[in-house]
């Protein structure tokens, strides 16, 4: 199970073994203590139905590395329109749970707990979050050190 909240925005994001939700303006319906299955009664399911056609990917201004940018030149090399949006880690894994960035690569150090959230979103939504390395192994926690590797989040597909 994933949560995150943004209460800038009033978003809360949720998902389990059942799938993932977004609830926009959250804090007076969490507050009156409703039920999960309420929650999701009255939240959008992600992926949500994406309008926007440019190639997104997600990534920090504030941790933009030399390999972030040769990734992000190259997915310019090969797509027309890319739009690259910066957020917060949380937010950008919201972004691929909700289906509306394409990818998210990180080629920094994170910390199991700056991303196991969003990627139990992402992954009840349908997406993954894989090693770099690979881009096949999933990440895994509880590891020794706490930290991740290098790692990649995609959407789910499209159907």
């Amino acid at each position: 199970m994933g949560i995150i909240y943004a209460p800038v925005n009033d978003i809360l994001y949720f998902g389990d073994h059942s799938g993932a939700w977004r609830l926009m303006h959250a804090e007076g319906v969490v507050k009156g203590n409703s039920s999960v299955e309420h929650l999701k009664r009255i939240s959008d399911k992600l992926p949500l139905t994406r309008t926007e056609e440019d190639f997104t990917v997600v990534a920090s201004r504030s941790h933009l590395n030399p390999e972030t940018t040769n990734y992000i030149n190259e997915v310019k090399r090969q797509h027309d329109n890319i739009r690259i949006v910066s957020r917060g880690s949380s937010l950008k894994l919201c972004m691929i749970a909700e289906g509306l960035a394409d990818v998210y690569p990180r080629f920094g150090i994170t910390s199991e707990w700056d991303i196991a959230a969003g990627h139990a979103l992402i992954r009840a939504a349908g997406g993954k979050v894989v090693a770099l390395a690979d881009q096949q192994t999933e990440l895994v926690y509880n590891t020794e050190q706490m930290e991740n590797p290098p790692f990649i989040a995609f959407p789910p597909k499209a159907d």
